[in-house]
């Protein structure tokens, strides 16, 4: 045992010394003040410099001992230009930073974020441009800078010149394209794809990738002087920004949030919300190592950039790339050789250890070995088996052998098996109809049989069974042997999908039909718009701009109400008690406005009742269904709310009644579907109802209307069994 402590203790003190360094650098860090330092953003606040938000929210750069500043791009100003005057000690930028390299600018690229370019060309989803080689006359709208490189290369490796297309300034919006006087414009992908999206135009993507130009999109940099004076703050902040971009990929959502309320941005939560998708996919954190750089592609992008003229032959990009100038016991390498001895050892270790042990149990288990072929049979195997084991004879059919687990499931001891037969416990079948079965088996046409049917208990209860039944032929004496699955759980989750299947069928026709007219209106005002401009027919043209208007707006409500839809029943919830005095005195709250503006009374009953839920489902049942009466109250003189409870002690039942314009009894189950209006006038999506449903219904409850006709008011009664778990005074 001496040579295991020996080994023991040497692979303790390898963890030692490769540890040891790790804390000398922390020690050293937390030693000293933080540094001030700037990075130069090339742009406004948005998720495109997610990383930095990250990192200093989560405390990475003050562990790294830096006071970071972000400083916001201003007009006119360049990324690069910014940190070579010092204004920053370092920036983050896109292809721009190659080229100031290769103009002799002392800049170091740390870490590519981007594995890919966002910058391509997009051209409408209506067009006939499929490719760069449908471009040649037409109009491209390019900025012509050093960021649209790879654009301009995909062109040139497709054989399309510039000559061959009229090139149009870059206006940064996306009027030209709406309008369609230009046919393709040169976007940065992570951001103008939403615009067009917003503005209900569907879009293609020519991206230089798929035709063999691969650029890095935005990369961390700094520049020489910050290597070569402050080596190790590079690699702090460097480091610390990577771990920031590594949270901002796993927390997406809360970094958005994080950017709405302290950066000010100018972008709406859906727009950052797709920038961070289309970002994750540029920089693939879940295949490539966030920051990854190979110099070979730095290479390839440089000779791209001599080929387009914009660098010289001889260049040299010594010192562009950035390497940590580390004491040799900091390198990685070291780490790496110190783990790998250490794992060596520990291998060495284990190895010995099982060896020995292998030799001393080698011996029992021979014996075991002998022991177990002398007793083990086969009916003991059969025995403990986890499926449901049936022997029966061949001529008799009578059991000869029944496992624990078709004993069990059944409900018989094996003395009464023995009396039945396959056909007792089948009542699905005859015994002409289970000799019609077999028969292929007796003959020696079939190997074996799989069928599912259904088996009959002691108690009388039924369960389907899956069957694979073979033909044991021994001269002594033949036997059948049946091995039987309970596909209970089985049948139970195919007509769990089969439901759900239909309802997905009659949801996707819905969808597609409430989707289809809006985008119908706006098609044919933008055909009427294109006429009325060509005769600049002001007027006109504002009522097909107002028409176009009015029909994304309903488009966008439509999508906003079936995105909540959707998310009913899927995202996490938060279970707590919630008083009925709460529920109710928050949806009056939130709805407040519209019963002040239409001089609604609302009388909610004095009920100390406590339920428990998610506060926000269970807010949205109130709050849908006051809003629902507030909206289809007609022209009452005393319009009134009323919300209670009845049945309280036993089982509550909800409701929410209203003197509007009622509902006739025809449509009473029919509301409550998705995309129903009653009266196409009133605003509405026709998804607030079938949401409430939804909601009681994940509360195993129930919801319908009562109401007597047009003009005779309206009282929606719905229960919530599963949020009945308190008494009226709370407890549980």
């Amino acid at each position: 045992m001496q040579i295991y402590k020996k080994l023991y203790c040497l692979a303790f003190y390898s963890l030692i010394v490769i540890l040891l360094p790790s804390a000398q650098v922390i020690a050293k860090t937390d030693s000293k003040k933080l540094e001030p330092v700037s990075v130069q953003l090339r742009y406004l606040h948005q998720f495109q410099f997610a990383g930095f938000y990250a990192a200093i929210n989560q405390g990475y750069y003050e562990e790294a001992g830096l006071d970071v500043t972000l400083i916001e791009a201003k007009l006119g100003k360049q990324t690069v230009d910014e940190v070579l005057s010092g204004k920053a000690q370092y920036g983050q930028t896109q292809t721009d930073l190659l080229h100031a390299r290769l103009q002799g600018k002392p800049v170091v690229a740390l870490a590519p974020i981007f594995q890919h370019s966002p910058t391509a060309l997009l051209v409408r989803a209506d067009s006939d441009i499929y490719s760069p080689h449908d471009l040649v006359g037409k109009k491209v709208m390019l900025q012509m800078g050093d960021n649209s490189i790879n654009t301009l290369a995909m062109l040139h490796h497709e054989g399309v010149k510039l000559a061959d297309i009229e090139v149009v300034n870059q206006s940064y919006v996306i009027d030209e394209f709406v309008n369609k006087t230009v046919d393709a414009m040169g976007v940065y992908i992570i951001n103008r794809p939403f615009l067009l999206e917003q503005a209900g135009i569907k879009g293609r993507i020519l991206n230089p990738i798929n035709y063999g130009i691969d650029f890095y999109g935005d990369t961390l940099f700094t520049t020489e002087d910050e290597v070569n004076k402050h080596p190790e703050r590079v690699d702090r902040f460097l480091q610390a920004t990577l771990r920031g971009w590594q949270y901002a990929m796993d927390n997406s959502d809360e970094i958005i949030n994080l950017i709405v309320n302290q950066y000010h941005t100018q972008e709406s939560p859906e727009h950052l919300a797709f920038e961070a998708k289309t970002i994750k996919k540029l920089m693939l954190p879940s295949l490539v190592e966030i920051g990854h750089m190979n110099p070979g592609r730095w290479q390839r992008m440089a000779d791209i950039f001599v080929k387009q003229g914009k660098a010289p032959a001889n260049y040299s990009l010594d010192g562009f790339i950035y390497t940590p100038n580390k004491p040799w016991y900091k390198q990685y390498w070291v780490r790496y050789l110190f783990i790998a001895l250490t794992l060596l050892v520990i291998a060495t270790i284990c190895f010995i250890y099982y060896w020995q042990l292998s030799k001393r149990l080698q011996h029992v288990i021979s014996e075991r070995n002998i022991a177990e072929k002398n007793s083990l049979r086969l009916g003991h195997v059969l025995e403990q088996s986890s499926n449901e084991i049936y022997i029966f004879d061949v001529n008799t059919l009578h059991f000869i052998q029944v496992n624990q687990g078709g004993r069990q499931n059944l409900g018989y001891s094996m003395e009464e098996l023995r009396n039945l037969t396959p056909i007792d416990i089948k009542p699905e079948y005859s015994e002409q109809k289970f000799y019609d079965l077999i028969q292929p088996l007796q003959k020696g046409e079939q190997q074996q049989l799989i069928y599912e049917t259904i088996h009959q208990r002691k108690n009388g209860s039924y369960y389907p069974v899956e069957i694979l039944l073979q033909i044991y032929s021994v001269p002594e004496k033949p036997i059948y042997y049946a091995i039987t699955n309970d596909i209970t759980d089985r049948k139970r989750i195919d007509k769990e999908l089969l439901e759900k299947n239909t309802e997905l069928e009659q949801f996707i026709y819905m969808i597609s039909h409430d989707l289809k007219s809006p985008l119908v209106t706006v098609k044919t005002f933008l055909s009427y718009l294109v006429q009325d401009i060509e005769k600049e027919n002001s007027s006109r043209i504002a009522e097909d701009i107002g028409f176009m208007s009015t029909a994304t707006n309903k488009m966008s409500i439509l999508l906003d109400d079936l995105l909540e839809y959707s998310r009913i029943g899927r995202q996490s919830k938060n279970i707590q008690p919630i008083s009925f005095k709460q529920l109710t005195s928050d949806a009056l709250k939130l709805t407040a406005g519209n019963i002040s503006k239409n001089n609604i009374t609302v009388q909610v009953k004095d009920i100390d009742l406590s339920l428990l839920g998610d506060h926000s489902e269970l807010l949205q049942i109130w709050q849908n269904l006051i809003e629902n009466s507030i909206k289809y109250m007609g022209d009452q003189a005393n319009p009134l709310i009323e919300i209670g409870i009845h049945n309280i002690i036993a089982n509550p039942i909800f409701y929410v009644r209203d003197n509007g314009i009622g509902i006739e009894s025809q449509y009473h189950e029919k509301v409550f579907e998705i995309f129903e209006q009653l009266n196409p006038e009133i605003d509405g999506s026709g998804l607030g109802l079938a949401l409430i449903k939804r909601i009681v219904e994940l509360y195993q409850g129930s919801i319908y209307v009562e109401s007597k006709g047009s003009g005779q008011g309206a009282c929606f009664l719905f229960t919530l069994p599963t949020a009945n778990n308190l008494t009226p005074n709370g407890e549980s």
